[in-house]
């Protein structure tokens, strides 16, 4: 890995090589593309048959199943990220490999229940403007009268304007903090800690980790204006998994710079 004195515009072209540093990286990048591509034709096929079903009142049921059918394909792809994620703080250099099977079906879940924890605060607020919204409805429908309808109205709609505001801003933070929290559990293996508040602000404000997530963003920013066009011609998805690796490998460069690991070793 890159030393302190390295620049940043050094350790961002290891991070674009890095998937091609292992002999067997023809191998890795199949896998995981493959992967990418199985799961688009189960998905694909899997909900047209249900579409088709549904018409019938029979395939309604399907829907979900054809969803989490394609979630358990990829979570390998999930559990790659995390070894790439564990390897970089690690200090190897050496991109893993598609070989423990039954940890990177594990492992694949981790990045699925750190999304899942930080969506907590918006079920949260969706209840609370639920409530609020109820609670004009019942002033209406109780009261009645010009004043009773404006007023539910005011509560009903301060509810609205407030979930999307606290929305629109969970929506813009959160992909900053989801991948410190997998960075906090590749390096101590432990999900509380990934949540915990110190941790997670020791790594989110520093200049170092700023910089690479920004970086990352860039890339995947980038290449979003494209990709998907790519998907018709398949080498789409393998570009896919190639930058998801080139990301994840920027989060844990700045999770090292953050928590200045290299000076720790």
């Amino acid at each position: 890995m890159p030393d302190g004195n390295d620049s940043t515009m050094v350790e961002f072209e290891d991070a674009i090589t890095y998937p091609l540093e292992d002999d067997d990286w023809l191998s890795t990048i199949g896998i995981g593309g493959g992967l990418f591509v199985v799961n688009l034709a189960v998905v694909g096929v899997g909900l047209l048959v249900a579409a088709i079903l549904s018409l019938v009142f029979v395939g309604v049921a399907l829907f979900p199943l054809v969803i989490l059918l394609g979630v358990a394909i990829t979570l390998p792809v999930g559990g790659y990220y995390m070894a790439v994620l564990r390897a970089t703080i690690e200090g190897d250099d050496d991109p893993p490999r598609f070989e423990d099977w039954e940890r990177l079906f594990e492992d694949g879940l981790i990045p699925i229940a750190v999304s899942l924890v930080y969506t907590v605060p918006l079920v949260v607020v969706l209840v609370v403007v639920g409530v609020l919204a109820a609670l004009g409805v019942g002033i209406v429908t109780t009261l009645g009268g010009d004043a009773a309808v404006v007023g539910g109205l005011l509560i009903g709609s301060l509810g609205v304007v407030v979930f999307s505001l606290v929305v629109a801003v969970y929506v813009t933070v959160m992909p900053y903090f989801v991948p410190i929290s997998m960075a906090i559990y590749a390096h101590e293996g432990d999900l509380r800690t990934a949540f915990d508040h110190d941790r997670i602000t020791q790594v989110a404000f520093t200049k170092a980790f700023a910089i690479y997530w920004t970086i990352a963003f860039g890339i995947q920013f980038v290449a979003g204006q494209f990709i998907g066009l790519l998907y018709l011609a398949v080498i789409g998805v393998f570009l896919q998994f190639y930058l998801g690796v080139v990301t994840v490998r920027l989060y844990g460069l700045g999770y090292v710079a953050a928590m200045d690991l290299d000076s720790a070793d």
